[in-house]
């Protein structure tokens, strides 16, 4: 996970031309799955506490 978190931080940082558009919204993409994939974790988490 974090290798893949400096992967995507040299892609913002090192754009190629042309590229840049599908880049962010890849970026984009891939951020808000890893949201939603910790909050469903977070969820499952809290109701196997109580």
């Amino acid at each position: 996970m974090y290798i893949f978190r400096v992967q995507t931080n040299n892609e913002v940082n090192n754009p190629k031309t042309g590229d840049n558009i599908v880049t962010y919204i890849v970026i984009g993409v891939v951020a808000i799955l890893r949201i939603i994939v910790c909050a469903v974790m977070y969820l499952k988490k809290k109701k196997d506490n109580k």
